[in-house]
């Protein structure tokens, strides 16, 4: 009886774990076009610099805190930053303090995957015209899908149990009678 009931619970946590976990380019994609792609483009320069290979022209951690406060960097005296004001017509790209530093990751990541799609077919495939993942979004609720089905599964068993102690009442009741 505890097996039928725990390969069940089992089975449709990795499920829901499978097919609703995002890795990090798929995440790293949404947020990009949701975030990144008005003022930057993988190939060439826009807006903002072209971003291809820029985990090669600086640091992961200056990239993060860039991401997350270009203004207060530029103003610090970098001068990586300070040459991008100027390049870019003293354009300051917005703050995006919400993303993590593992957003941020995940962006560079989805650059490098597109990046090397650049160099082996020698285009970007469609990188304009692509749009999020349908139910997956950038922000501090990466898990979403796996809290709702945990919490359906939990909920589905709480139903079975009570419906095992209805049952159990009434053949209690049952022999109590005869």
């Amino acid at each position: 009886m505890k097996f039928s009931i725990l390969a069940p619970v089992v089975f449709f946590l990795f499920i829901s774990w499978y097919q609703i976990k995002a890795g990090p380019i798929d995440e790293g994609r949404n947020i990009f076009a949701l975030k990144c792609m008005l003022c930057h483009r993988i190939e060439r320069d826009s807006t903002g610099p072209a971003l291809a290979n820029v985990e090669k022209r600086y640091s992961i951690d200056w990239i993060i805190k860039f991401v997350k406060s270009p203004g207060k960097i530029i103003r610090s005296g970098d001068t990586s930053a300070e040459a991008l004001f100027i390049k870019f017509n003293r354009t300051v790209m917005p703050d995006h303090t919400e993303l993590s530093d593992d957003d941020i990751r995940n962006i560079i990541a989805y650059i490098q995957f597109q990046t090397k799609q650049i160099a082996s077919i020698g285009a970007i495939p469609m990188e304009n015209n692509d749009p999020p993942v349908e139910g997956k979004k950038p922000g501090n609720f990466h898990h979403t899908g796996f809290i709702i089905s945990f919490i359906i599964v939990i909920s589905t068993l709480i139903l079975v149990l009570l419906f095992a102690v209805q049952v159990k009442r009434l053949e209690r009741k049952m022999h109590g009678k005869e």
